[in-house]
């Protein structure tokens, strides 16, 4: 009988953030899940922790990969839950009763969402709460101003990933992709959980400064190949509008904050994807 739901692990050479996050799996008062970890042939010693809980895994591997999202599409081919969870080495669930907390309840959405802490090396917390509702738009996914789904705070149906696995070309934020191709242009259904599911270690590559630039080209790359090029046109009109002077001169905008606001973050997200890809014509 399939299980509820799949924790995947990926792991490169981090042994202590490695034990920390199999801690925090093997602590879950709810048993209805099994745990994969997909090790890049790690020479830290994270390989001797894996055979000390060799009996607590359900499967594991340290061989070489070809990025994190490779780890992961791995780990899905091995699978057999009905959601999927990507819980990276250095994560951990916000307490052991976390997932008794979701799957007590049964479940129908496709993809399941809750909130995220962000946790630094100094252990500062910056609280990441996700946009649920008429706010979970094309836009808002490709905005660096907004928080949309968290990845190690989303449980995902196993089935979405029938139609094709995270694509390995985009080396930071694939799931993104992932995310605008099921939720947006699919349709697919979702269910916001109001409440912290995860803690997320802020020393993961997609954290590091030297990756800011990669992740906006990625986010250029994955807009031009999934949006339409009239849609894309739009994206050009609210350039020209948000730089226009008229826009200060409308009357309800000017007797609105707030909404001029909303205006301006709105076409404000949109920006830096609009720069990128405009910016030779």
């Amino acid at each position: 009988m399939p299980v509820k739901l799949t924790i995947i692990t990926i792991n490169y050479n981090d042994k202590s953030g490695l034990n920390k996050t199999i801690n925090s799996v093997l602590s879950q008062t709810f048993t209805d899940f099994e745990y994969i970890i997909i090790d890049g042939g790690s020479t830290d010693g994270s390989v001797d922790v894996l055979k000390e809980n060799n009996g607590k895994i359900n499967y594991w591997v340290s061989e070489p990969d070809k990025g994190i999202y490779n780890a992961m599409n791995k780990g899905i081919l091995q699978a057999k839950g009905e959601y999927l969870q990507f819980l990276n080495s250095g994560d951990w669930l916000e307490n052991e009763s976390m997932l008794s907390k979701i799957f007590d309840v049964p479940k129908t959405a496709d993809i399941l969402y809750g909130n995220l802490n962000e946790i630094s090396r100094d252990g500062k917390i910056n609280l990441q709460v996700p946009l649920i509702g008429d706010r979970l738009t094309l836009a808002n996914f490709n905005s660096n101003t907004h928080a949309t789904i968290q990845h190690p705070a989303s449980f995902i149906r196993r089935s979405l990933f029938d139609k094709g696995l995270y694509d390995e070309k985009y080396k930071i934020i694939a799931d993104i992709k992932f995310f605008i191709d099921r939720i947006i242009l699919q349709n697919c259904s979702v269910e916001y959980l109001p409440f912290v599911v995860t803690n997320f270690n802020l020393e993961g590559l997609s954290s590091k400064p030297a990756s800011w630039a990669k992740t906006i080209e990625e986010r250029a790359r994955i807009f031009t190949e999934l949006v339409p090029p009239r849609i894309l046109k739009d994206y050009e009109i609210y350039f020209k509008v948000k730089d226009s002077p008229l826009l200060g001169h409308i009357p309800f905008l000017d007797k609105t904050t707030g909404l001029k606001n909303l205006v301006l973050r709105t076409v404000g997200g949109m920006l830096s994807i609009y720069k990128f890809i405009y910016r030779k014509a």
